[in-house]
């Protein structure tokens, strides 16, 4: 039964996908240029499990269509969008190389250029985009990003200083990164301490693992103890 209800539900989700799928059609066949209304119909196809080339192809039209007198916070929302559709590969990245390139005070475009090239292990091009989305915005994540960029730089002290400005701080990739950079600067202690705190709140489902705490406990000399709590 309870499967049945699952079922049932999905189905009248779908069903409202499709129905708003169709008003966004008819909207744009009177309204072409409505940018809201192209980003919003890329992201139902998305939900309906079209092809990436289906769900980007209203908004690259959009981009050659209206290229000339799209604002530039319009021509940054696609391409950010488009880019999230690519996901890693080589359109995603020349779609946030072009976001970037607006130069509009957004840091969420240049921390997701910083974060493919750090999967391409492209250190050195992630760090000034880092940097300068942790200019544009004080919040956490982007200074937290901007921390790791620098520690896989080999900036450990740099990177070290700036998660310390994030303390006091509950988040556990926040200590975990603190903890490795204070680890690494000779304050194997501090890092054992950090660790112990993280230990008592570790969950399956924890964004820091229980391994990733043993190997950091090893490099610190005090897996012994860890075994022990």
């Amino acid at each position: 039964r309870k499967e049945m209800k699952e079922k049932k539900k999905y189905d009248e989700y779908v069903h409202a996908l499709k129905a708003y799928r169709q008003y966004l059609e008819k909207r744009l066949l009177h309204e072409p240029n409505d940018i809201e209304a192209v980003c919003q119909y890329s992201a139902i196809l998305q939900e309906l499990r079209y092809s990436k080339k289906e769900c980007a192809e209203p908004m690259e039209k959009a981009l050659v269509r209206k290229s000339d007198s799209l604002i530039p916070f319009d021509k940054l929302r696609l391409h950010t969008n488009l880019a999230g559709i690519y996901e890693s590969g080589e359109k995603c990245v020349k779609h946030l190389q072009k976001a970037v390139q607006l130069n509009l005070p957004v840091p969420h475009a240049y921390d997701a250029l910083g974060r493919v090239y750090i999967l391409k292990k492209e250190y050195q091009l992630a760090v000034p985009l880092f940097k300068k989305a942790a200019q544009l915005s004080k919040r956490a994540v982007y200074q937290y990003n901007y921390a790791v960029s620098l520690y896989q730089s080999c900036e450990v002290e740099l990177a070290k200083n700036l998660l310390e400005s994030l303390l006091p701080s509950t988040d556990q990739e926040i200590l975990y990164a603190y903890a490795v950079c204070c680890h690494f600067t000779g304050n194997g202690d501090q890092a054992a301490a950090i660790l112990d705190v993280l230990a008592g709140t570790t969950t399956e489902n924890s964004r820091v693992s229980k391994y990733e705490l043993a190997d950091l406990y090893f490099l610190c000399g005090k897996y012994r103890e860890h075994n022990a709590m």
